[in-house]
């Protein structure tokens, strides 16, 4: 992509992101006001944002606003709490300081929309509800096409080339957007969050890293055993590679792994304002 072309893109997103955090901001600071409450989705500068940023629409929806039965508005929730709200406008906040520091996101900042969950006994870490938004494609061709795969994948995985793996990597890059990562503690707790399709491994490294309950903790992530594809290390160690290229995407479970002699004072791993809000997974 050419330089003009990418500043072009920068500035085109800036702006979007501008406006949606401009929208949060002032229902952050006034929620009472019902003029902050209620956007119009057909206003032709809220049309143009949505269109310029993708992802744009889903910040505003993460932070609690809902569309109306019409699909002209988008309300914000009477239900919704205020840490929806900062979560998202968090999020739009980091999006634009990339941009000022040079680095173009693809799409638009991701809400994590973190969640723990304590596993029910016989129930499986890697049972996903995934969301249609997670996929390019037709969510009922896309789900069906994940069911497949992962049905073949042991067996085939011995038999592809170099280059059909790699033409399965660049289909899934086609394919997802999003991904739903579980990652699994020593005390069997599951930290589970949202990430874009692009953004690098390394995002979920930090995501895990500022869960945690003690700081500067060493550790790192690894696929379940006989889930790697072959030639593939079971540990994520290339941080600038990307989600969907790393075959995390659209769903994936990870184990934690503290590092050789890194210490740790142990259980609960996760601070405790997440511990206290852990849900059942059933």
């Amino acid at each position: 992509m050419s330089s003009k072309v990418e500043r072009a893109r920068a500035q085109s997103i800036a702006a979007a992101l501008g406006v949606v955090h401009k929208l949060l901001g002032n229902l952050a600071e006034k929620p009472g006001e019902a003029k902050f409450r209620r956007i119009r989705r057909t206003n032709p500068k809220i049309r143009a944002v949505l269109d310029a940023a993708p992802g744009s629409e889903r910040l505003l929806l993460a932070a609690g606003f809902e569309c109306d039965a019409t699909g002209e508005f988008l309300d914000f929730a009477a239900e919704a709490g205020e840490s929806k709200l900062a979560e998202a406008l968090g999020a739009v906040s980091a999006g634009l300081a990339q941009l000022a520091d040079g680095s173009i996101p693809l799409v638009a900042p991701e809400v994590r929309n973190t969640l723990v969950f304590r596993l029910a006994e016989g129930v499986s870490a890697s049972s996903f509800d995934v969301p249609d938004d997670f996929y390019e494609i037709g969510p009922a061709e896309a789900k069906a096409l994940l069911a497949s795969t992962a049905a073949k994948q042991k067996d085939e995985l011995t038999f592809r080339t170099r280059a059909q793996r790699e033409a399965d990597t660049a289909s899934r890059q086609r394919t997802y957007v999003r991904a739903l990562l579980r990652i699994r503690l020593p005390d069997g707790i599951l930290l589970q969050g949202t990430f874009g399709a692009r953004e690098p491994v390394s995002a979920v490294y930090d995501f895990v890293a500022g869960s945690l309950r003690e700081q500067g903790l060493e550790f790192h992530l690894t696929r379940p055993t006989g889930t790697a594809e072959k030639g593939r290390s079971l540990r994520l160690e290339s941080f600038t590679e990307t989600i969907s290229a790393a075959g995390l995407a659209p769903a994936s479970v990870l184990n934690f792994n503290l590092a050789e002699g890194g210490g740790g004072g142990g259980a609960p791993f996760l601070e405790p304002e997440l511990m206290d809000a852990a849900l059942q997974l059933e």
